[in-house]
């Protein structure tokens, strides 16, 4: 079985920073890409478009440097002035130099074939053909003109032939401004959409960035959050000793170091829950030990001590009355010397749960002695005490105990009077009582108020 990717914080940020990286890297990239289009476009148009320009704008120029000259010419000629030799040598000149602008570009023309635009310098190299096929049939015919054959016919072929050839220069440039200007269009066309990708990859790398960021921190936040809950029940179950419920712990659900901390978190919770029940089990058991008879499992002198000192501080505070029963097996000696102390032991347990029976929920029996009770009862009249007094001597007494058969108790009532009383008098005057119904005969409840 595949395991799961474990996603840890380092994972989560650097998967964001991947991310955005990779975002930049497609920039970078589309930039390149763009920029070089841009760079070739730009290339193009300075090593043939711009050269093109000049060199049919020399050849515009020259052809009317030449057409000036011709003029002057001719009008000397039909004038019949015979100083023409120096407008005669500058046509020439110029006709050289024209000749070199048409060889520059008609072989940059030629040059600009292998390019993206190679249809539109096809046709200018072409036209750049024509034009100084043209120029040549001028250049014939202006000898001719010069030599003196057919003059008049010579001339008018001559200015036709030359404004023939103007016509195509200025389409020539036309044409070449026409490429160039669609090319600087192209360029603009690059510059705004690599602006436009540009914003767009930037802004859509900021949304994801800031997206993941908002996330990882949303995710983090709510795993501190859920892991310091985990955290304060554990210090508050530490505090009250109790255990912390399961359904209570926070879970995290994550794969990063919050996850695993959560999880080894929620086993230090099981460990100090359990802890903790141990902790209360064993602490029970030792109270109990500490507080309970372990033959009768009724309360013993130790808690009878501590329970005296609560009831009597609640009876003051609370101004209602605290009755107080002693009681005595009678004549239990004479079952140890008879039948054994493991019957004596088994007539304390059953008087035990006896007196168990027959008392309130809120009122608590303790074995003072061997043979020896006491039963404190909250709230109590003194009326009442007695009247469970003698139900639980009657109780006894109609008993048919396993091997002793019957016997009796007897036993002392007395009531706590308040803040003019104290612990010690309370329980001298239940003693007293008690040994007053042993004097008077035994099996008896006996009274006394005031000793």
């Amino acid at each position: 079985m595949i395991k799961p990717i474990r996603w840890t914080i380092a994972k989560k940020v650097g998967g964001t920073v991947f991310i955005l990286l990779s975002i930049i890297f497609s920039l970078l990239i589309h930039s390149l890409i763009a920029l070089t289009e841009i760079e070739a476009e730009l290339n193009e148009i300075a090593a043939i478009d711009v050269p093109l320009t000049e060199y049919a704008n020399e050849i515009e120029i020259a052809q009317l440097e030449q057409r000036i000259l011709m003029d002057e010419f001719i009008h000397k000629k039909l004038a019949k002035k015979e100083h023409t030799k120096k407008e005669e040598q500058e046509i020439i000149q110029w006709q050289v130099r024209m000749n070199e602008q048409f060889e520059l570009a008609i072989k940059t023309s030629k040059s600009a074939v292998n390019t993206a635009s190679s249809s539109e310098f096809k046709d200018i190299l072409a036209t750049l053909n024509t034009l100084k096929k043209e120029h040549e049939i001028v250049n014939t015919l202006f000898n001719q003109l010069i030599n003196g054959e057919n003059i008049s016919v010579n001339l008018d072929a001559v200015i036709k032939q030359d404004e023939n050839f103007d016509r195509l220069a200025i389409d020539l440039i036309h044409g070449i401004e026409q490429i160039t200007k669609r090319k600087a269009n192209i360029v603009l066309e690059h510059e705004h959409q690599f602006a436009i990708i540009s914003y767009s990859l930037g802004i859509v790398g900021a949304i994801i960035g800031i997206s993941l960021a908002t996330l990882i921190i949303i995710s983090i936040k709510a795993s501190i959050n859920k892991i310091s809950y985990n955290i304060n029940l554990v210090s508050s179950a530490i505090k009250s000793n109790k255990d912390i419920p399961v359904g209570q712990v926070e879970k995290v659900k994550s794969t990063d170091e919050f996850g695993e901390l959560s999880h080894n978190l929620t086993n230090m919770i099981n460990e100090v829950s359990s802890d903790i029940d141990k902790r209360e089990k064993v602490s029970k058991e030792l109270n109990e030990l500490a507080t309970k008879d372990h033959l009768t499992q009724c309360f013993n002198r130790f808690k009878w001590d501590e329970s005296l000192k609560l009831e009597v501080a609640r009876s003051l505070n609370s101004h209602t009355p605290l009755s107080l029963i002693f009681l005595d097996i009678d004549h239990f000696k004479r079952i140890n010397d008879t039948y054994g102390h493991d019957v004596g032991d088994n007539t304390l347990i059953d008087v035990v749960n006896i007196a168990q029976q027959n008392i309130r929920q809120l009122d608590t029996l303790y074995r003072t002695g061997g043979e020896e009770f006491s039963i404190l009862l909250p709230n109590t009249k003194l009326t009442d005490a007695q009247f469970l007094s003698e139900r639980i001597r009657k109780s006894i007494a109609e008993f048919d105990f396993k091997t002793v058969g019957h016997i009796t108790i007897s036993l002392g009532v007395t009531l706590f009077k308040g803040k003019e009383d104290t612990e010690l008098a309370f329980s001298k005057r239940a003693d007293t009582a008690l040994y007053q119904a042993k004097e008077s005969g035994r099996n008896k409840v006996s009274t006394i108020l005031e000793l």
